[in-house]
């Protein structure tokens, strides 16, 4: 643990505010409820030498603020619990938790009842298998109503059950039997008993809003509350005193299609009248902008909301130096609004501070609500956090803080009819292709310092994995020196929460950044293995990994990165099978003057030839890394959607490295990519395209770095004829009129233009005239495959962005070959003469008349005409055979 610095004010009291567990125990995920009688019931994880426990407490409130009357352990020794919710019963209150049951993940129950000074807990009930996110619901006759999440036939469904006072449960109910996932449910019950349920969906390659009820009631309705191409997720639910339920919930243009998974969100609020029309309600800027998940309650007196915010950035105190560390030290508050006349806009919760995620649960007592939360009170420690090799995470605390009467209700906007339900051509996960696996094993969270709210959370990522990433595998690798004994059971705990194979195979991973020894992930088989790995975690360690290669895979990245480069002398065949050439973040580590080049590459190396030059057999994966989705991918042929059967084709190299989900290979005669052995000194090399969006525009083969075969629409080699294709990239480019990028073709004529990716993130272009393109991003790449036709020999492409100088980039440059910007002066922006397409590619291309020798090592770079590439891995041939 970090401690503060000596003038960091001490922890003391905060008006309003009562801790509910004490300094030096790590505590969090809180659930709250209120009984009959009044008093308050709070539980929490909390974290211990021994593993988590689930630790309930009952208070009741006194004029000093809160009194503890008694406390409970409801369940420990079982590395999968977690996520609980608790609803009042009669005097006492009823617990659902997760667990793990047999090897999976379920949903248990247990009563709590106040005996004196003690607890006294109930005889615990599988209630929901292979259940998550469990949720209750009271009505005010006692009735519970529990609703999860639950995998049924491959995909997310959402079920409910309920229990009468004193009966039994009833048969579980699928409210959402649907070819599509169905996430984050919500339930929740009115003062009149009705009883209605929230979720949303991943729809037509975007997530969508949605409410069902009154539950069991014959007049129950199912509405789409935000549907249509923006991402709208994470609904909170409440049920007014009229029936009528309210929903609120982050919205964003876009999800998992280019740039970061966590942007900047919109908070939405909406209630849905008797009709089942649904009136918006207006919320100003200073509430709905740059607020995320938000988290109603209602009482009699009025509706009360929370939303989560990014404090502003850090800047260390004076006298504590002047690097600006506010790239790392990040930090998330909860803001609170109460609704009525008297409503002042947000206000800060106190003893909120923590990471990206919603770690509140409101109560009402005596007319007064209170928010149950959880805090690691991080910004006190800042000063003292200015090494990047310790967490930024301190020990959680669960307290209860008061936040005032609620004063009313929002003012509602027009009734509008809800969006149309998605039909029957309404589209889930992306179909699989025969053969083939594709997956990311470089994804981050906010806990991995760097890249702060980008990366977003753990949930996000999966979410991302089974909507807009498609992925049949993924691998999550927060930096292991930022990960705290907490948070790294919480993200190996997800591990087995969402590993659902063959849907979504996932695997424990962490990234290994030491420095001399470079950058590179450790992606294991088994989780308990990961927790044990003690070199894995050790900054001094002089091995990556104290366990056996095949039960983890080290994968190299950043190859040729301006700092800590990860060398090739460091490579060891057995662990490190496979490397990472391309990463959606950066780009490729291929080589100098070739297609996205790395926007951090290193002008000496080293690149791919130099990992090959070391000997032996090497795969090439692509990947994601920070604040990226949608294009880096790892590849793998005839994986089985296991573990073992991914850990198994990456120890195999049967892998390939691709910007989009395209599967493609390259054989020499019973030699596959990734393999090693004999070929003939005139070999024929074969590539397969089983799958793209795009037809085939080229087709290289590399040798020592050097392309030995090109195919494209130029067969007889010279440089004129068909109309060639040119990708310019920039990074940054904030708007379109602020300072887009200019590029000019001079000798040429731009015939048409598309993006490749960063469209749905607020990317764009304009042909402003046949020579002249303009192009803008949003804080992310973009990329536009431009047809040009060429009128003169005297040809170049400069650019500009606008008052700005212009920069020539290139002259002659040959078809296949790129420039960075980077490489001539400062910038990010880059453009790639991929040149003449094939006129008539086909499926499966032969190329014979390879001439090969002992040593050498042969990979395909295929390029796509919408500007999407693959690089198989390589062949290596050991003998050559007369």
């Amino acid at each position: 643990m970090v401690e503060p610095p000596p003038e960091s004010p001490a922890p003391g009291p905060v008006p309003g505010h009562h801790w509910l567990t004490p300094v030096g125990q790590t505590a969090g995920e809180p659930a709250a409820c209120v009984d009959g009688a009044g008093r308050l019931w709070a539980s929490w994880m909390a974290w211990t030498d021994d593993g988590p426990r689930l630790e309930v407490q009952c208070l009741e409130r006194v004029a000093e603020g809160w009194r503890s009357l008694a406390s409970a352990t409801v369940a420990d020794g079982n590395r999968g619990l977690g996520l609980a919710s608790l609803a009042a019963l009669g005097d006492g209150a009823f617990c659902v938790f997760e667990t793990r049951v047999d090897g999976g993940t379920s949903v248990v129950g247990r009563s709590l009842e106040l005996d004196g000074d003690r607890i006294a807990l109930g005889p615990a009930e599988e209630l929901a298998p292979g259940g998550l996110e469990p949720q209750l619901a009271v009505a005010p006759d006692g009735r519970l109503t529990l609703a999860w999440q639950a995998i049924v036939d491959g995909q997310y469904d959402i079920h409910w059950r309920r229990r009468a006072p004193g009966g039994a449960w009833s048969a579980a109910v699928n409210a959402t039997d649907t070819p599509w996932d169905e996430w984050s449910p919500r339930v929740a019950s009115g003062p009149g008993g009705q009883t209605w349920l929230a979720w949303d969906a991943f729809v037509d390659d975007t997530f969508d809003v949605f409410c069902a009820g009154p539950l069991g009631a014959a007049e129950s309705r199912t509405l789409c509350l935000a549907g249509g191409p923006e991402y709208q997720g994470y609904p909170s639910l409440v049920v007014d005193g009229h029936g009528q339920p309210w929903v609120a919930w982050e919205s964003f243009r876009d999800f998992g299609h280019a740039g970061p998974l966590r942007d900047s969100r919109t908070t939405n609020l909406a209630r849905v009248d008797p009709d089942g029309r649904v009136r918006s309600v207006p919320l100003p800027d200073n509430t709905a902008a740059r607020s995320q998940f938000p988290h109603l309650f209602a009482c009699a007196e009025g509706l009360v909301m929370t939303v989560r915010r990014l404090d502003p950035p850090y800047r260390p105190r004076e006298g504590k130096g002047s690097q600006n560390l506010s790239g790392t030290h990040h930090s998330w508050r909860t803001w609170a609004i109460r609704f009525g006349d008297a409503a002042a806009g947000p206000e800060p919760v106190p003893c909120s501070i923590g990471d990206n995620e919603a770690t509140n649960r409101m109560v009402s007592v005596d007319g007064r609500v209170f928010c149950v939360q959880a805090s690691d009170d991080r910004e006190r420690f800042f000063d003292a956090i200015e090494l990047w090799n310790v967490p930024i995470e301190q020990p959680w605390r669960v307290g209860v803080t008061e936040l005032g009467a609620p004063t009313g209700w929002p003012e509602l906007g027009e009734a509008l009819d809800p969006a149309p339900l998605a039909g029957p051509t309404a589209t889930g996960r992306r179909p699989k292709v025969d053969g083939w696996l594709f997956g990311d094993l470089h994804r981050h969270t906010h806990l991995s310092r760097c890249a702060g709210p980008s990366d977003g959370t753990g949930l996000d990522n999966y979410r991302y994995a089974r909507g807009p990433g498609g992925l049949d595998f993924v691998s999550i690798n927060d930096h292991f020196q930022h990960l705290t004994q907490w948070s790294w059971w919480r993200s190996l705990r997800d591990v087995e929460r969402f590993h659902a194979p063959p849907g979504l195979v996932v695997l424990p991973g962490i990234e290994r950044n030491v420095s001399g020894w470079g950058h590179q992930n450790l992606v294991y088989l088994d989780p308990q293995e990961a927790r044990v790995d003690e070199d894995g975690w050790n900054m001094e360690a002089q091995h990556a990994s104290s366990l056996e290669p095949g039960r983890v895979v080290a994968i190299p990245h950043m190859l040729s990165s301006a700092s800590n480069r990860f060398l090739p002398a460091f490579m060891d065949s057995a662990l490190h099978p496979v490397i990472e050439l391309y990463q959606a973040t950066r780009g490729s580590y291929e080589g100098p003057q070739l297609p996205y080049g790395a926007r951090d590459m290193h002008p000496a190396g080293p690149f791919v030839e130099h990992f090959l030059a070391v000997g032996g057999p090497l795969g090439f994966i692509g990947s994601s890394d920070h604040g990226e989705s949608g294009d880096g991918y790892c590849a793998l042929i005839g994986a089985e959607p296991t573990r073992e059967g991914v850990i198994g084709a990456l120890v195999d190299r049967s892998t390939i490295a691709s910007t989009a989900r395209c599967a493609a290979s390259l054989s020499i005669g019973d030699l596959r990519g990734g393999e090693m052995g004999a070929a003939p000194a005139l070999a024929t090399a074969v590539v397969e395209v089983v799958s793209s969006a795009a037809p085939v525009a080229t087709i290289e083969l590399v040798v020592g770095g050097q392309v030995v075969r090109r195919l494209d629409g130029n067969q007889d080699g010279s440089q004129g004829g068909g109309a060639e294709l040119i990708v310019i990239g920039t990074q940054n480019r904030p708007a379109r009129e602020e300072m887009p990028l200019l590029a000019n073709f001079k000798g040429g004529r731009i015939l048409s233009g598309a993006l490749r990716r960063g469209e749905r993130e607020g990317a764009g272009f304009e042909i402003v005239d046949p020579q002249t393109l303009r192009l803008w991003s949003n804080r992310q790449r973009a990329d536009v495959v431009l047809a040009v036709q060429w009128d003169e020999e005297a040809r170049a492409v400069t650019m500009r962005f606008n008052e700005h100088r212009e920069r020539v980039l290139f002259k002659f440059l040959d078809p296949g070959r790129a420039y960075r910007l980077a490489d001539l002066q400062n910038g990010l922006e880059s453009v790639w003469r991929i040149g003449v397409p094939l006129a008539d590619p086909q499926p499966v291309t032969t190329i014979e008349g390879l001439e090969l020798a002992a040593g050498d090592a042969v990979y395909a770079r295929i390029v796509f005409r919408d500007g999407n590439v693959v690089w198989t891995s390589p062949i290596r041939i050991d003998e050559v055979i007369d």
